[in-house]
């Protein structure tokens, strides 16, 4: 009979009450001989392997073996390294960031990941294959960089990015002093930011994946900076940043994307985004996170060269992604001209008009001579 010998008493298992967890992170609930109710005490798996035949027991009376079950509760909100039971969810999400003690240690981030992840790509780049340059073989790698940017066989964009933060985040070191200036007023700081560090960042962000998770790295970066530019907390710039770098980016990529559409048709930056569109009308969903993820609604090619075709439609569509604060946002008259086609009440800006095309994919309908929204 298994005994617990943690002090100089001794106590005797009566039987197991309860299980929780996956079968590798199994608690048992135990129950002491010639103990009350309230002192059950649960236990790992582990320090159960002398009364296997209690635990046997348990799962015969519930008609399986427990092997492969996995017992929770709903609404408990049980840690499943050290069973350790909260009454709220945010104070077991608190235990997670602060480290469960008994958690199982991760190589993730580690030298000894990288070195594993390394060793599997140069045995997939030697098997990929020999090309040859007259009688030089060319050697296989698994990354290489041009044109300043970091390129991965595996097409995994997010290294290239991660490289970026940091390079921009040495520069924003490098800048210390004028952060610290009692001198310099922080709208300066805000465009010293976006000059010198911004730039730095963004360098070849247009093949970036702005996806959720992408968008959510960007935001925390750019507010750790910010605090230290405004004094501000870094969960206020996050929520409402003096600087609105993910707005800033997407309105830069969608310009870009105006600028692709518009070349000559043999052009190859042309054709490989125009193959992407078809590409993803055919699945019949846009790339998450691509480039012309904020492009107006169409069904066809020629819908969308139509529209990138109208400049003054496009531009407005553009600014629009920008907070009014940004000072990239356009002048006084093309902010008021942006804010004439967002109320709907017509199709005119400062400068010239929308096309109708633009309107229809932008959302719009015409109704009783106006344009409404969809």
């Amino acid at each position: 009979m298994a005994r617990s010998e943690l002090t100089a008493e001794r106590y005797e298992i009566d039987c197991v009450m309860d299980a929780r967890g996956s079968p590798d992170r199994r608690f048992y609930e135990v129950k002491w001989k010639g103990c009350d109710a309230d002192e059950n005490t649960w236990m790992h798996r582990r320090r159960l392997e002398s009364a296997q035949a209690l635990v046997d027991d348990f799962w015969k009376a519930g008609g399986t073996t427990g092997a492969e079950a996995i017992e929770e509760v709903e609404g408990e909100n049980r840690c499943p390294d050290c069973n350790k039971m909260f009454k709220r969810p945010q104070d077991l999400k608190a235990h997670f960031t602060k480290g469960c003690s008994l958690a199982a240690a991760s190589r993730v981030g580690t030298g000894a990941e990288k070195a594993v992840a390394k060793a599997r790509q140069a045995v997939v780049q030697e098997s990929a294959g020999v090309v040859m340059m007259g009688e030089t073989r060319l050697r296989n790698v698994f990354n290489f960089k041009y044109l300043g940017f970091y390129f991965q066989a595996d097409g995994d964009r997010l290294p290239a990015l991660l490289q970026r933060m940091a390079i921009a985040r040495t520069r924003f070191g490098e800048l210390h002093l004028a952060w610290k200036s009692k001198k310099m007023p922080t709208t300066m700081k805000l465009r010293l930011f976006a000059c010198a560090v911004v730039s730095v960042l963004t360098y070849g962000n247009e093949i970036w994946k702005l996806d959720e998770s992408v968008k959510k790295k960007l935001r925390g970066w750019c507010a750790r900076c910010l605090a230290v530019i405004t004094g501000r907390s870094i969960r206020d710039e996050t929520v409402e940043p003096s600087f609105d770098l993910v707005a800033r980016l997407r309105s830069r990529r969608l310009r870009w994307a105006g600028h692709i559409l518009r070349l000559e048709e043999t052009s190859l930056i042309r054709r490989m985004l125009i193959a992407t569109v078809e590409r993803d009308l055919v699945a019949g969903k846009r790339h998450a996170g691509g480039l012309l993820e904020d492009a107006p609604v169409f069904e066809t090619v020629e819908q969308l060269l139509e529209l990138a075709a109208d400049r003054k439609g496009w531009r407005v569509l553009v600014l629009d992604l920008l907070p009014d604060s940004d000072p990239a946002s356009g002048s006084a008259e093309e902010l008021a001209g942006v804010r004439k086609v967002k109320a709907a009440g017509g199709s005119r800006r400062e400068g010239g008009v929308v096309s109708a095309s633009f309107m229809v994919g932008a959302g719009f309908h015409l109704e009783g001579g106006a344009w409404v929204q969809n």
